[in-house]
């Protein structure tokens, strides 16, 4: 994947021309993480909108708010206690202690439990560890895949030609901006086919010589056969010309 051609449509589309070195971090690790789990284009488009959106365009990795707004929301003794209770959240502070993080906004007791089994972290121990961008990169591809936060998958509305981008939603939360967040998907889909995600040993494209072609390389040379002159003999192998005469004189001797 080309992921300087992902960023440059990304930082157009999604980032209004710019990203700060803790986004792209962000970005890439959560790019890795779905390329690690051979994620198909639709599914790591979709994620990428929820993180963009759930973290603040990769900004933050923790819901806004304090501990007196989290206790109202997702505390027994808040204002939601079947909320609470639908998350796991029995014990007085769990409201304060759990509240969202990470890429898709980790929330309850019972998530926490379930993801940090999963990725060999014990988050409900320490749930600020859901907010390190490698472990909720590994969190957001476990729960997306498999429907562990609302009962729904990626199978379930990215499967599908076209992708319900809209009906994806129910995976994390509802409906809840539903619309805008399938507008997110569009764009980041559209940046991940431009950079060739998912192509095996895609790499960026080489730059175009000021000529405008490039040329392939000359082939090679053939071989020169060795041509192999024969030796002229040496003098000293050549009969003399007196031996020569000597040699015909005895001959004829002989034949008197």
């Amino acid at each position: 994947m080309d992921k300087r051609a992902f960023f440059s449509s990304i930082r157009a589309a999604l980032f209004e021309g710019g990203l700060k070195p803790g986004q792209v971090y962000n970005v890439e690790t959560l790019l890795n993480a779905m390329d690690k789990a051979d994620w198909p284009l639709t599914h790591a488009a979709y994620a990428m909108a929820t993180a963009f959106h759930e973290s603040a365009r990769f900004t933050t990795m923790k819901e806004m708010g304090g501990t007196a707004y989290f206790h109202r929301m997702y505390d027994m003794a808040g204002d939601r206690p079947k909320v609470a209770a639908t998350l796991g959240n029995t014990q007085s502070g769990d409201g304060a202690r759990f509240f969202g993080r990470g890429f898709v906004q980790l929330t309850g007791r019972t998530n926490y439990r379930k993801a940090g089994r999963h990725v060999g972290v014990d988050l409900e121990k320490d749930p600020d560890r859901a907010a390190e961008p490698t472990t909720a990169a590994r969190i957001l591809v476990w729960g997306m895949e498999t429907g562990a936060y609302t009962g729904k998958a990626n199978r379930d509305y990215l499967a599908k030609s076209p992708p319900d981008y809209v009906g994806a939603r129910r995976i994390i939360n509802g409906t809840d901006k539903a619309s805008l967040i399938a507008g997110y998907a569009k764009l980041f889909q559209t940046a991940l086919v431009g950079a060739g995600y998912g192509k095996a040993g895609a790499e960026p494209a080489k730059p175009v010589p000021a000529g405008g072609v490039i040329y392939p390389p000359a082939a090679p040379a053939a071989p020169v056969p060795e041509v192999v002159i024969p030796k002229t003999p040496e003098a000293k192998d050549r009969p003399s010309l007196w031996a020569s005469l000597i040699s015909l004189a005895a001959s004829l001797w002989k034949g008197r």
